[in-house]
């Protein structure tokens, strides 16, 4: 394999100044990819059923220590299900804002095809 170039589609929606989807390429791409991944549901993923929703299956769960870990837990395994060994997890933190009802994601993956770490860092709300 001599070359790989990651496209994604903002999955904000965002649209460029012609009306056309933005284009995420390389790094970007692949964090867009990620956070798309961590926010789906089980299911969500075309073409792929019973993949996705490792992390919302536990935003209708108190926010406690015990989720955290499930949490942490969850993104784990749900990155060597679905992209090992493409991607490699190199850390993961996963931090919560009582006082917001928030998650603070943070994770570092290794890129196989582009050699190269990819660092993120997401927010999301819990439900409860």
């Amino acid at each position: 394999m001599d070359y790989v170039e990651y496209i994604d589609t903002d999955i904000r929606g965002l649209i460029d100044s012609n009306g056309n989807l933005v284009t995420l390429r390389g790094e970007d791409a692949i964090k867009n990819s990620i956070i798309s991944w961590l926010t789906s549901f089980r299911n969500d993923i075309l073409r792929s059923p019973g993949k996705g929703g490792y992390l919302t299956q536990h935003l209708y769960k108190p926010m406690s220590e015990y989720n955290r870990n499930l949490i942490r837990d969850s993104i784990t395994d749900g990155i060597y299900q679905d992209y090992f060994p493409r991607v490699r997890l190199l850390s993961l933190k996963v931090e919560p804002n009582y006082e917001k009802k928030e998650w603070n994601i943070f994770l570092n993956v290794y890129v196989k095809e582009i050699k190269q770490e990819v660092s993120l860092t997401t927010t999301v709300k819990n439900f409860i």
